[in-house]
């Protein structure tokens, strides 16, 4: 009988049942993704973000419409993507709402993913060491398709 491989996939890393009893107490939660992916000898990480993402919506709207009032948590969502969406309304694409929220979709993805393969040391340990890739990836609501554009070749 030969023997073979397998390899184990999960669909997230935060799981608030997991804490305590897979990865170790008191682990930040910023530090999971990190742990499972070497706990698991993970070999691909893929960011995927959707078409029509209701966070690149929510701040492409602040963005061009300031609000004056605006809830904590939304607040809190708008910082986090405003940093890979802003410059596009800087481009013609600000006269192009469909064009200019596809775009930020994947501006943000690939911010994603720049920052989960340069923020962390052990990652990129594990990307340089082990060939651990992270990749982008847009799933289409309208379509169903999965279009891998960020960190795939061929």
């Amino acid at each position: 009988m030969s023997t073979g491989r397998a390899f184990i996939g999960i669909s997230g890393w935060r799981y608030r049942g997991w804490r305590g009893d897979f990865y170790p107490k008191g682990l930040p939660q910023r530090r999971e993704l990190e742990y499972a992916a070497e706990r698991f000898g993970t070999r691909l990480v893929v960011v995927l973000g959707h078409s029509q993402c209701g966070a690149i919506l929510a701040t492409l709207d602040e963005l061009q419409r300031p609000a004056e009032r605006q809830s904590p948590n939304l607040r809190s969502i708008v910082d986090r993507v405003r940093p890979s969406v802003a410059a596009l309304l800087d481009t013609p694409l600000k006269n192009d709402l469909d064009a200019l929220v596809g775009h930020a979709v994947r501006a943000n993805i690939r911010a994603s993913v720049d920052h989960l393969r340069h923020g962390s040391p052990l990652l990129e340990q594990l990307i340089a060491r082990d060939g651990l890739l992270v990749v982008g990836a847009e799933y289409s609501l309208e379509t169903g398709r999965v279009e891998f554009f960020d960190g795939v070749s061929g």
